[in-house]
C-alpha cells in the first residue's frame, strides 16, 4: 500500500519532468544588434532664396544603434510643413560611407528650388533616405531645419555685357571682273535692368548703347570707263527704349526657367551715304558721271545666349547663335560676346 508521502514523491517527479531543463548561464534568445541613423543637426537655411536657384545646406549623421551601418543616402527636401511627406519637393543627395556605432559624421549638400517654386518651405533632412540600412528604428531618420526658408518666384537683376558684329567678304565677278568689298562692324554695350516672373520678365534698357560703321563698295573697270559705287554707313548711342516692344530697339527675355538661356533682340540703326562716280578714259570714254543719295537702315538681330558658369549670385553666358529679322539668316559673319546677370 502506497502512503500519502510516496504518492506526493510522484506527483513532483511528473510535474519536474514537464518543465524545460535551464542550462546555467543561458537565458532568453537576444535581441538582433542593428543599426540606428538619426540626423541630430541641420544647419539654418537662407532666410531667402530664388526660385530656380540653390543653397547649401549642413547636416549630421549620427549611428545611435548597437551596429554598424552601411553606406546609405542623405536627402533633403523642400516642405510646405514640418513633416516629410509624399509631396516635398527632393532638393538634393549626397552619399554617406558606412558609419560605426555610437559614431557620426558631416554630411553638406546642395539644395536645389524649383524654377516654379513659390512660398515658404522648410528644410528637412533624411538618413538613409532609399532604405539601403536595416534599423531598429525607422521612424527617426529625419530632422527639420529650425526656420524656414522663402522662396522668391521673382528675379531681380541687371544683364550687362559687351557684343561684337563682324561681316566680312570680297567677291569677283567673273563676267564683268566687277570686285564687291563689304566690310561692316558694329559693338554693343548692354545694361539692362531684368525683373519679375520669370516665364515673363520685364527687361529694361538702363542706358544700352552701340556704334556701327563699314562700307558696301563695288568696283569695275573696261577699257572706257572707271566705275564705282561705295556706300559707307554709320550709326551709335543710345538703343532707343521706351517699354514699348514695337518700336524699342533693344528687348530681352529669359528663355530657360532656371535661368540658363538669354535672349535679346537688339536693332543696329545707321544712316547712309551712297556715292556713284564714273570716270571716262582710253580713245571713247564714257560720259563722266557723279550723284549722291543717303538714307536710312535698320539692322534687326535676334541672339541667343546659353549660360556658361555660374558664381555666386551672378550667371554669366556666351553668344549661342543669332539670326536676322523674322527668323531669317543673319547679314553678320559673326556675333560675339558675354553677358552676366547679377542676381540681387
Amino acid at each position: 500500500m502506497r502512503t500519502r508521502g510516496t504518492t506526493a514523491l510522484v506527483m513532483g517527479a511528473l510535474v519536474a519532468a514537464t518543465l524545460p531543463i535551464m542550462v546555467p548561464g543561458q537565458g532568453a534568445a537576444a535581441a538582433p544588434r542593428r543599426a540606428d541613423l538619426v540626423v541630430p543637426v541641420v544647419s539654418k537655411p537662407p532666410g531667402v532664396a530664388r526660385a530656380g536657384s540653390s543653397f547649401g545646406v549642413d547636416a549630421t549623421v549620427s549611428n545611435t544603434g548597437t551596429a554598424a551601418a552601411g553606406s546609405s543616402s542623405l536627402r533633403f527636401y523642400l516642405s510646405k510643413d514640418r513633416v516629410q511627406g509624399a509631396g516635398d519637393v527632393v532638393g538634393g543627395t549626397v552619399a554617406v560611407k558606412s558609419l560605426q556605432q555610437r559614431s557620426r559624421k558631416a554630411a553638406s549638400g546642395t539644395v536645389a528650388v524649383p524654377p516654379k517654386a513659390s512660398g515658404r518651405y522648410w528644410v528637412i533632412v533624411c538618413a538613409d533616405a532609399r532604405k539601403q540600412v536595416e534599423e531598429s528604428n525607422e521612424k527617426n531618420n529625419c530632422r527639420t531645419s529650425k526656420t524656414p526658408v522663402d522662396v522668391d518666384r521673382e528675379i531681380h537683376g541687371t544683364l550687362t555685357g559687351d557684343l561684337t558684329f563682324t561681316e566680312y567678304r570680297q567677291t569677283t565677278d567673273p563676267a564683268t571682273g566687277a570686285t564687291t568689298t563689304v566690310d561692316h562692324t558694329a559693338s554693343a554695350s548692354i545694361a539692362m535692368a531684368v525683373d519679375g516672373d520669370p516665364l515673363d520678365p520685364t527687361f529694361a534698357s538702363t542706358g544700352s548703347t552701340y556704334t556701327r560703321e563699314g562700307s558696301t563698295a563695288r568696283h569695275e573697270e573696261d577699257e572706257d570707263c572707271v566705275m564705282h559705287r561705295e556706300r559707307t554707313v554709320t550709326g551709335g548711342g543710345l538703343l532707343a527704349y521706351t517699354g514699348d516692344p514695337f518700336t524699342d530697339d533693344i528687348n530681352g527675355s529669359i528663355t530657360e526657367l532656371d535661368l540658363s538661356g538669354v535672349h535679346l533682340g537688339i536693332n543696329l540703326r545707321a544712316g547712309w551715304t551712297e556715292q556713284d562716280t564714273y570716270t571716262g578714259r582710253g580713245a571713247d570714254p564714257c560720259d563722266p558721271y557723279s550723284k549722291t543719295t543717303t538714307g536710312a537702315e535698320l539692322t534687326p538681330n535676334d541672339i541667343d545666349f546659353v549660360e556658361t558658369s555660374r558664381s555666386g549670385g551672378s550667371i554669366h553666358y556666351r553668344v549661342e547663335s543669332f539670326l536676322g529679322d523674322m527668323g531669317t539668316a543673319s547679314r553678320w559673319d559673326e556675333v560675339e560676346g558675354t553677358l552676366t546677370l547679377t542676381l540681387r
